[in-house]
This record gives structure tokens, C-alpha cells and sequence, in this order.
């Protein structure tokens, strides 16, 4: 009898297969204490170092079979592991004071900062963890004389079944032969959910180990359902689904570098959202006209020091170099509270989401703010920058941000630095943005609409909560009544709307958007060709009928029942 799991989807598409049940290490340090404290700091000495020239290794081995971003991943576990105050010197102390042996040590020290990712309130930083444990581990498999299972031939059509897998994990796996990936642990950012959407493998989490090795496992990444043995009808029909997809894929790819247009031609952009200055190049090959969303976070995670203005200025040309002429929006340095930096000590809060982070935090530090406008106002020479300033919530925060900016500029023409004005733009994902918009439109070049964090202020529902789960939705009509608010605001005062959350690739809310006036809509690589594809399905015409009928409802359930019956209507005129 069939086995039927509904988990999180976290890389679409549909992958079947036999089951690979990724062996679980079991890294318990002895109970015994050394009894030459020295002579066990020499042993940890020597772990520690052929550790760090592995994890070296393994670094260079990701850039050549995964590519940058996979090796900017584990280059940030390298300066975590290098990290003397937080790392080395702890797990030192506890062997030289507290008579740990070396395994005990290490499983103290890594473990605790595991747990202090895993407290923290942001989605994202919870999921560094993951990275945190990932040097535990490696430390602890040398300190243990532990060696991995070997992952690196698959045989075709492989589901790879496992509680988590880290970066280092994937790096030892054939990931060419793997049709799918389950796993109990992770999220949609976790370098699972990262590696798998990038290279399109089908992955759905939150799903129990109920795989054994051999079983036929059938992944649905696009509903997140995991379906372990099942009969013949099931397989066949999965089947069916499988050449359909393959299909629709093969005609979605002229998509790729056609214009976004809607099918009476109505223009505008659909851009990729990136982490890294790495997956600029991806992001083309997949299509996007521009970036509408790199966070320059990456610049300053995991850094011993903070980056200065050159390490910083070589990173926005490069993507603005690769991006050749297109758009590329950048956005000042989104951290505070919640999203700790090793080089840059912040005062614990409260309640961090409600605290000093992004524009707040660049506006009281400023001479880091400083040293980042610097950095990309020099690169603006070198393609279509466009600035952003998140979390805005007043007018006179955008003011601030905008003279620092100014002042930076005359700074560096009086040091004979050749500089241009660069469009300023604010992220508005705070409601209290969405209801100035108007004032704000009259002072910003541009909007970006980012619905993440716009539904968490709006609905007062922490994203990722699982008990108020049901209030976190793009689909209430208190968030899109605010979404409408912002766009609106853009074109009343002639200045361009974008979307940079993840709502903007929802397919049903896509028409929605553009019928409110959002003319920009940046999301992963990996959804571009699909929007695009949709949206030229769609009249300008009945995009802003769509949109003026869901603002009328009042509540959620009004919502997706006029877009169940739309997109009915819409289906059949397809056909």
C-alpha cells in the first residue's frame, strides 16, 4: 500500500525514482576526559588544521562542478571556522580550562552557536544553522576519525531521502543522476531548497524518513506531496504528468528571451532576485530582464571585518557588468536584530522585527552606510544601477538616506572620482509606507513592493509560525488593498512600481498585480520563463477588471473564489 506525505514544496517539478536514504551520522564525542590537557590541544591542533585544508578544498571543488554561489556558501563556513573569538579560542579554552576532550569541546562550542541561530527570529537566520552544523560536523568526523559514506556515483533516477543535507553533504553527491530530494529538515532558503531550484531538481521538506533504500519514491515539488511505493495506477498517472510538464516545459522555453508583455502588448519587466554577485549569470541565462533584488547582505555575512568600500565596489560592478546595460536594483544593507554580523556588535532586542535593522541601522551607523553608498555610486559607471533603501516607514527617513547619498556623491567628485546621479528607490514592505505612498512617490524614483515582510506587518503574523500559519497570505485583502495603495501612489506620480517578494511568482496573483498598475515583477531565476508566459496570456484590459473585483472582497475566501472561477474562464479560452 501506497505511502502518501504532504510536506513544504520547496523546488518545483515532478522527479520519480528509487530511494537513496542518506546515512545519518551519529558523531557522539567519549565521556572520557583527557588526561594531558596539552597534549590534547596538539591533537585538536592537527584536527583543526586538516579540517580547515579540506573545507579549502572542498571550497574549490564546489566552484568547479556547482558554481559560485554553492562556493560562496561554504567559503562563509570556512571564515566561520577560522573565526578565532567564536570558534577557535572557545573550543581551546574548553580543552585547556574545562579538561574537555577535543570531541567534547568542539560539540560545546559549535553547538551552542548552532542554537543561537536556531533561536533567532528570522526564517533565514534560523536556517544558517545548517551551516553552523555543517563545521561541527566536519570538525567532529576528524576529532572522531569518522568517515562519510561515499555519494559520489548515483545511479539515474535517484531520490536522495534524508534528514537534511548541508552544503559539504551535496559537494560528495552525483547530483547529475538525482531525480529528486526529500528531506524531514530545511526550508525554502536552505541550501537544499537553494541547490535544488537552481538546478531544477524537484525537492519537497518536512516529510519523516519513511523511505528505505530501494523503494520508489515519487516527488511532487509542486504540490509538495511525497508518495513512497505506490501502486501501478499511481505510477502511471504520475507518469502521464511527467511527459506533460516536459512538454509544457519545452514550449515555455521560447519565453526565455521574449519581451514581458501582456497580449495586447502592454510592456514592462520581469527581473531575477539574487543573493550573491554570483548568480547575476544565472539569472540571465534564465531569462531575467534585469535584477530587480540583490541583497547586498552576502558582502557583510560571516565576515571577520566588515567589507571595505573596494571589496564592496569590485561586487556591484561585477554585477552590473554581467548584467550588460540591464537594470539592476541593489539594496543597502538589510540587517539588524534579527540578522547578527560577527564584525558589526548589535544589541540584543526584543523584539528584533520591530527594531533598529536595515535603514534604521544604516541611519544610526552611519559611516557604514557611508562606505556603502561609496561603493555604489563608483559603480554606477559601469551599467543601470538603481538604489533601494529598505524598510522605509517616514518620509524623513527617506530624506536622511538620500542626503547621505547626495554627500557621498560630492565626496567623491571632489576627489576627481567620476560619478553619475543614480535612481533612488525605496522597498515598501512596511504598511505604514504603503499609506504614505503618495508623499513617498513625490521623493523616490521608484517603488518595490516587498510582500515577505509586507504581509507579516500587515496580518501581525510572524512568517514561518506555524500557529498563525493561516493569517500569513498574500491573498488577504487587507495586503492587497496596501499593494494596490503603493501602486497606484507610483502612477499618479509617473515613477515605476515593482514586486520583489515571493508573491510576485505566484501565477494566479501575477495578473492581479499588473491590473493595480505593477509593472516590474523580479523573483528566482527559476520562475521567470513561467511568469512570463502567463502574463502573456492576459489582457492589460482584463488584468484591471481582475483587480478591481478582488478589491472589493472582504476576505480571503471571496478572493480565491473569484480567481477559481477566473481562471476557469481563463483555461477554457485557452483551449
Amino acid at each position: 500500500m501506497a505511502l502518501i506525505y504532504q510536506g513544504t514544496k520547496i523546488s518545483p517539478g515532478l522527479g520519480m525514482g528509487q530511494a537513496r536514504v542518506v546515512e545519518k551520522l551519529r558523531l557522539e564525542p567519549p565521556a572520557e576526559r583527557p588526561r594531558d590537557p596539552e597534549q590534547e590541544l596538539l591533537r585538536f591542533r592537527q584536527c583543526y588544521d586538516a579540517a580547515e585544508e579540506d573545507l579549502r578544498k572542498t571550497v574549490q571543488e564546489a566552484q568547479e562542478k556547482l558554481g559560485g554561489h554553492e562556493a560562496e556558501i561554504l567559503d562563509a563556513q570556512l571564515t566561520l571556522l577560522q573565526d578565532e573569538y567564536a570558534v577557535l579560542e572557545p573550543i581551546q579554552e574548553a580543552i585547556r580550562d574545562e579538561g574537555l576532550n577535543m570531541a567534547q569541546a568542539i560539540d560545546k562550542v559549535l553547538g551552542g552557536i548552532v542554537e543561537l541561530f536556531q533561536q533567532a527570529a528570522d526564517e533565514y537566520m534560523r536556517l544558517r544553522a545548517g551551516d553552523a552544523e555543517d563545521v561541527r560536523k566536519r570538525l567532529l568526523m576528524r576529532a572522531l576519525g569518522v568517515t562519510p559514506r561515499d555519494y559520489s556515483v548515483l545511479p539515474a533516477g535517484t531520490i536522495l531521502v534524508a534528514e537534511e543535507l548541508t552544503p559539504s553533504d551535496t559537494i560528495r553527491m552525483d547530483l547529475a543522476h538525482v531525480s529528486g530530494i526529500v528531506t524531514s529538515r530545511g526550508g525554502y532558503y536552505s541550501h537544499v531548497g537553494i541547490i535544488s531550484r537552481n538546478l531544477g531538481i524537484p525537492s519537497v521538506c518536512g516529510v519523516p524518513e519513511a523511505a528505505e533504500d530501494g523503494d520508489t519514491v515519487l516527488v511532487d515539488g509542486e504540490k509538495g506531496v511525497v508518495t513512497v511505493n505506490p501502486d501501478e495506477a499511481e505510477l502511471a498517472l504520475f507518469s502521464e504528468r511527467r511527459r506533460e510538464a516536459e512538454a509544457e516545459k519545452q514550449q515555455l522555453d521560447v519565453f526565455r528571451t521574449v519581451p514581458s508583455r501582456t497580449l495586447d502588448g502592454e510592456a514592462g519587466l520581469i527581473c531575477g532576485n539574487i543573493g550573491t554577485a554570483a548568480e547575476a549569470q544565472a539569472a540571465l541565462d534564465a531569462g531575467a530582464e534585469g535584477i530587480g533584488l540583490l541583497r547586498s547582505e552576502f558582502l557583510y555575512m560571516d565576515q571577520p571585518a566588515l567589507p571595505d568600500e573596494e571589496t564592496q565596489f569590485q561586487a556591484y560592478r561585477q554585477v552590473l557588468e554581467t548584467m550588460g546595460g540591464r537594470p539592476v536594483i541593489i539594496r543597502t544593507l538589510d540587517v539588524g536584530g534579527d540578522k547578527a554580523i560577527p564584525a558589526l556588535p548589535m544589541e540584543r532586542e526584543e523584539n528584533p522585527f520591530l527594531g533598529c535593522r536595515a535603514i534604521r541601522l544604516c541611519l544610526e551607523r552611519r559611516e557604514l552606510f557611508r562606505v556603502q553608498l561609496r561603493a555604489l555610486l563608483r559603480a554606477g559607471s559601469y551599467g543601470d544601477l538603481k538604489i533601494m533603501f529598505p524598510m522605509i516607514s517616514t518620509l524623513g527617513e527617506l530624506r536622511s538616506a538620500k542626503a547621505m547619498l547626495e554627500e557621498a556623491r560630492k565626496e567623491l567628485l571632489r576627489e576627481g572620482v567620476p560619478v553619475r546621479k543614480v535612481p533612488v528607490g525605496i522597498m515598501v514592505e512596511v504598511p505604514a509606507a504603503a499609506v504614505i505612498a503618495d508623499c513617498l512617490a513625490r521623493e523616490a524614483d521608484f517603488f518595490s513592493i516587498g510582500t515577505n515582510d509586507l504581509i507579516q506587518y500587515t496580518m501581525a503574523a510572524e512568517r514561518g509560525n506555524p500557529s498563525v500559519d493561516h493569517l500569513y497570505s498574500p491573498y488577504d485583502p487587507a495586503v492587497l488593498r496596501l499593494i494596490a495603495m503603493t501602486a497606484g501612489a507610483a502612477e499618479r506620480a509617473g515613477i515605476l512600481c515593482g514586486m520583489c517578494g515571493e508573491a510576485a511568482a505566484d501565477p494566479e496573483l501575477l495578473p492581479i498585480f499588473w491590473g493595480m498598475g505593477v509593472r516590474e515583477l523580479s523573483m528566482s531565476p527559476g520562475a521567470i520563463i513561467r511568469s512570463r508566459a502567463v502574463l502573456a496570456n492576459w489582457r492589460a484590459e482584463d488584468c484591471r477588471s481582475l483587480a478591481e473585483q478582488v478589491l472589493l472582497c472582504g476576505s480571503r475566501q471571496e478572493v480565491q473564489d473569484i480567481l477559481a472561477r477566473t481562471n476557469g474562464q481563463q483555461n477554457a479560452r485557452q483551449v
